[in-house]
């Protein structure tokens, strides 16, 4: 069960409760795979009021970030089932609240919630 206290947000993964949080490791994480600072790797996810498409593998990647505090042995595939299990429609409101709920970036770093997200690019991820 997701602790709000500790910036968790409560999803569902393969029928069980799962928490999601953008801490401190799951920062670091991102930053050392993209080798830029947080900010920069959270516009990745930001599709501008639908005007610019979010990679698939930029949404894997976050997530499995976000997954591994509550699930450390998450693999990319596990993300991945994850984002199907999810849907592409909800993924954006998901992952701002997850954002919104850290207590390691501001808020409204956040993806805007305004509009469907383009559908991820296709190809090799």
């Amino acid at each position: 069960m997701a602790n709000r206290e500790r910036g968790e947000v409560g999803a569902r993964f393969r029928g069980e409760d799962i928490a999601l949080v953008l801490d401190f490791n799951a920062i670091c994480a991102l930053e050392d795979h993209y080798d830029e600072d947080i900010d920069t790797v959270l516009a990745r996810l930001d599709s501008a009021g639908g005007k610019r498409r979010v990679r698939g593998r930029d949404l894997r990647r976050v997530v499995l970030e976000l997954m591994r505090a509550s699930r450390p042995g998450t693999t990319e595939a596990d993300a991945g089932d994850f984002i199907t299990e999810t849907g592409l429609g909800a993924l954006p409101d998901l992952l701002g609240r997850v954002i919104a709920a850290s207590r390691m970036v501001a808020s409204d770093e956040a993806p805007s919630p305004e509009g469907p997200a383009c559908p991820p690019e296709t190809g090799a991820a």
